[in-house]
C-alpha cells in the first residue's frame, strides 16, 4: 500500500468516525447552513480542526506492509 493510499484510507476512516460523532450529537466545530454530517466532518478535518489519531497497531501494520512491498 503506498503512502497516498494510506493517507486517503486514514482520511476516510477519520471522516466516517467524526460523522458518526456528529450524528450522535457532538457539536460541529464550524458553522453550517444545512446539516450534513459527512460534509461537516470533511470540512472540519480539512481545516485541521479535527486531527485523526492512528493507533500504533495500525501504523505498525502499515509500515510492515511498506517494507514488504519495497523488498519485493
Amino acid at each position: 500500500m503506498n503512502r497516498r493510499k494510506i493517507n486517503y484510507y486514514i482520511y476516510v476512516l477519520a471522516v466516517s468516525k467524526r460523522a458518526r460523532q456528529l450524528l450522535k450529537g457532538a457539536k460541529p466545530l464550524i458553522p453550517y447552513k444545512e446539516f450534513n454530517a459527512i460534509k461537516i466532518a470533511k470540512e472540519e478535518i480539512d481545516r485541521g480542526l479535527v486531527i485523526p489519531i492512528i493507533p500504533s497497531e495500525v501504523m505498525e501494520k502499515i509500515e510492515a506492509e511498506e517494507v514488504q512491498e519495497t523488498s519485493e
